[in-house]
């Protein structure tokens, strides 16, 4: 060969190995052996598929020449920065919809590059009647504004900024926020993905079926993520995200995931020679990139090479073409057996018919001391009007009222639902009883003392009395109260406050089956709240002495509150105060970078649990695929605030005082005590120095009695009229340029 041309041949091999290397084509593999070295229980995933092999072995005879089409249907999760639909991570639906028609073309063998397969290899190729649909409804079965697509805002939800580098983040918090159940829906994720990965996915969990002992994953973690540019393959040239996507801009990518989703390995066993467990697919000892010549031989494989076509190699996405018919029965049989598989030919969220909604709903009864009521609409069907009738003449048209009822009784809640179709032939109903506490009955509301004297007051309740100042001061407690030294006209009030016991609830201790068992640290408890509380304490089983940090966390996984506790060995009752607030989908877990060292139960779970009627604690993250396994946190005791009645007000009033701030620009004045027996005191406080002088004038207006004239701020003055007839005197009080007159009596 030719020095010059081999030395640009092999430039050019190295450019193109560079060019391949910015990309890491899956990280599928990667995911799944971080995810089983940190969960031996799952097994390895060459058990998976050994045990795989024996069960499609006992499949096939059954499925051979039945032509059972599967039907898969797709939610796209577009995890987007905010930007306008259309525009960077939020891809536009025609770029959506792009995707769904190539795994439709792929899996069921009528793309349109087929022709491109080497003769050698047309024999094996597979249609794998299975086809893909978008979800038209969510899980309440409300209709999608978009089949197929959950947009998800990160600002909103609280993620990080993008990109998002590594699987953890995705898998703990993005994926465990938007998940729909797997049962159902095959979950995408559609995202801004760095690190230069293009996609992974989570192989399917067989726990459940006899000989298939392998573990795929949490079942909220289940499905595929794509990075935002390499999905689809629609309006290249118009749509700046797939020509940055190039040479995977055609839609393979998700091909390839989807694959791994439903059971497939990688075609070269992921290893030098290794096998893909797939028999008509020959043994290669390394994945292709780019677009190799035919043939490309390796490990021996004869004539014909690496199957590098294959959708389970790395080439480019112009060069992937088909399945292999082993692969193909590897596939049903993962769709005939597998848990969060096998259940997805029978749902039902594609087929859509429009009906009339069906009202529904729920009301937090704790609120019913308070009076004030929320009410959650759980109608199904796709309401678009919602119309209350909270049984005490007040209405509401929002989907989530709250009420507040100002008297005691037992009303009748009416909730009128509508959509396109028309409206709930019958409206649902619900009864409230209110019971909120009668205020005290006080001895007196009006008071009326001597300067510098205190005020007695006293009451009777259902409950106990709590005593407020005027400014909301907690400043006794009981049936009565005396008040500090009265020097100025007050307003105290008096509440009846009723005592809420605590409430506990879930598994009394760890006994409730199969216990004992050390649980991993990134499990926790799903938990509701349905009216704010407190989580006083919890009963925990530790494997050893030391500290852990339980955490308590958002739905989006975002720690709320947490608490370091030093626990000994064994059983102990922990403390922990965690104020919890009214929402849906909270967690109570350990920190995931500790050694939790908890125990938890593998089975004899039961859930929900109700916390009295503040909490229900809904499962695990584990639930759909271990619906029977409990985490950690056992006998849970609630703690809520007191019922609390109208405040009476509590007046008190010097006798003979007046305030005369209205007269004075800047002070008070008080004349005390009147009525008399002829010796009285004027008190003037002024917030500026000013002459001051009393004067005091009979019915007659004859001058009786007058002060020194004075200058200062504050002026306590004795007057003496004891030697004067009772009656009515004038009493002229002068400040400044201010001239007040009072009336005194003398008796």
């Amino acid at each position: 060969m030719n020095r010059k041309f081999l030395l640009i041949t092999l430039s050019f091999l190295a450019m193109l190995n560079i060019a391949n290397a910015q990309h890491i084509r899956c990280g599928t593999m990667e995911r799944d052996a971080k995810m089983r070295a940190a969960h031996p229980e799952m097994g390895t995933l060459d058990e998976f598929d050994h045990l795989l092999r024996e069960k499609m072995a006992q499949n096939l005879p059954q499925t051979q020449g039945t032509n059972v089409i599967y039907t898969i249907p797709v939610i796209v999760h577009v995890i987007h920065d905010g930007e306008a639909v259309g525009t960077g991570s939020n891809i536009s639906q025609a770029q959506i919809n792009s995707q769904l028609d190539v795994l439709n073309q792929d899996y069921s063998f009528t793309n349109p590059d087929t022709g491109s397969i080497p003769a050698a290899f047309r024999p094996v190729a597979a249609n794998c009647e299975i086809i893909f649909c978008p979800a038209a409804v969510d899980p309440q079965g409300n209709l999608l504004a978009e089949p197929g697509i959950d947009r998800v805002d990160r600002n909103a939800k609280g993620f990080t900024a993008p990109p998002y580098s590594g699987t953890n983040y995705i898998d703990g918090t993005i994926k465990t926020s938007t998940s729909r159940d797997p049962t159902q829906y095959m979950n995408v994720w559609v995202l801004d993905l760095g690190g230069g990965l293009l996609g992974y996915a989570q192989f399917p969990s067989n726990s459940g079926l006899t000989g298939l002992g392998a573990n795929g994953g949490p079942a909220n973690e289940d499905g595929v993520v794509i990075g935002y540019p390499f999905y689809g393959s629609i309006n290249i040239v118009n749509t700046p995200q797939l020509q940055q996507g190039a040479p995977y801009n055609l839609g393979r990518t998700a091909t390839h995931e989807v694959g791994h989703w439903i059971g497939l390995r990688h075609i070269n066993g992921d290893g030098n020679c290794q096998s893909d467990f797939v028999g008509d697919t020959p043994t290669q000892s390394a994945l292709n990139y780019g677009c190799p010549a035919f043939p490309n031989v390796s490990c021996n494989n004869g004539a014909n090479g690496d199957m590098f076509m294959n959708y389970m190699d790395y080439v480019d996405d112009a060069c992937m073409t088909m399945f292999s018919r082993g692969q193909k029965d590897r596939m049903v049989t993962v769709m005939t057996n597998a848990t969060l598989r096998a259940s997805l030919n029978s749902s039902t969220v594609c087929n859509f018919i429009p009906v009339a909604p069906n009202g529904n709903f729920a009301s937090a009864a704790a609120g019913a001391c308070s009076g004030t009521i929320n009410f959650q609409d759980q109608s199904t069907a796709g309401p678009t009007t919602w119309s209350w009738t909270f049984g005490d003449g007040s209405t509401a048209t929002t989907q989530n009222p709250t009420h507040t009822y100002t008297t005691n009784g037992t009303f009748t809640v009416a909730l009128y639902t509508s959509n396109a179709v028309g409206p709930d032939p019958t409206p649902a109903t619900s009864t409230v009883t209110i019971n909120m506490p009668m205020p005290p009955t006080l001895a007196s509301q009006n008071i009326s003392v001597q300067n510098g004297q205190t005020a007695s007051m006293s009451g009777t309740s259902t409950g106990t009395i709590n005593w407020y100042d005027n400014s909301q001061v907690l400043v006794g407690t009981g049936t009565s109260f005396t008040t500090p030294a009265i020097t100025a006209n007050a307003t105290y009030y008096a509440q009846t406050v009723i005592s809420q016991p605590d409430a506990n609830g879930g598994p009394v201790d760890n006994s409730i089956g199969n216990a004992g068992i050390p649980g991993a640290p990134d499990h926790y408890l799903a938990f509701d709240v349905n009216q704010a509380c407190t989580l006083k304490s919890v009963k925990v089983y530790a494997q050893g002495a030391g500290n852990r940090t339980i955490q308590h966390k958002n739905s989006a996984g975002t720690v709320i509150t947490q608490l370091v506790v030093n626990l000994p060995d064994g059983m102990s009752v922990v403390t922990l105060n965690f104020p919890l607030t009214v929402g849906n989908g909270f967690r109570l877990g350990v920190d995931a970078t500790q050694t939790v060292d908890l125990l938890r139960n593998n089975g004899g779970a039961v859930f929900p649990y109700a916390v009295g009627s503040y909490v229900d604690i809904t499962g695990t993250d584990v639930t759909a695929t271990n619906p029977t396994y409990y985490y950690y946190f056992y006998d849970w005791k609630i703690g809520v605030e007191p019922c609390l009645s109208a405040q009476v007000p509590v007046n008190i009033t010097l006798q003979g005082t007046e305030s005369v701030a209205n007269n004075l620009s800047n002070g008070t004045l008080n004349l005390f005590p009147n009525p008399s027996e002829g010796i009285f005191n004027v008190l003037i406080e002024n917030n500026q120095v000013a002459e001051m002088q009393i004067n005091v004038f009979n019915a007659l207006g004859q001058l009786v009695k007058t002060s020194e004239l004075v200058k200062t701020d504050v002026l306590e003055q004795t007057m003496d009229l004891s030697g004067q007839p009772k009656g009515t005197y004038f009493v002229q009080i002068r400040v400044g340029e201010q001239l007040v007159y009072k009336k005194y009596m003398l008796q």
